[in-house]
């Protein structure tokens, strides 16, 4: 799960990556578009990733220690902390 942890801490590492896929689908042309088109097709994904980040909050604090449960409702660690595979 180390994948899933870096990219839910480092946004920038989804952003990074989901352009690259797409950058690498345009070069092998897996997908049939114009240069116009995958220009549109990179400002709209990027531009919907800017806005996803923009506004959903973290569920947890990066500060915590990974695995640490935090109550929903407060927003305070409970102090119990998950045991990792």
């Amino acid at each position: 799960m180390p994948v899933v942890d870096r990219i839910v801490r480092e946004p920038a590492a989804l952003t990074g990556l989901i352009t690259a896929t797409l950058g690498v689908g345009f070069i092998f042309e897996w997908w049939a578009l114009t240069s116009v088109q995958e220009g549109a097709v990179l400002a709209v994904v990027g531009a919907v990733i800017l806005f996803l980040r923009a506004y959903l909050t973290p569920v947890y604090d990066p500060n915590l220690p990974i695995g640490t449960v935090v109550n929903a409702n407060s927003g305070q660690p409970t102090g119990v902390v998950v045991a990792e595979d």
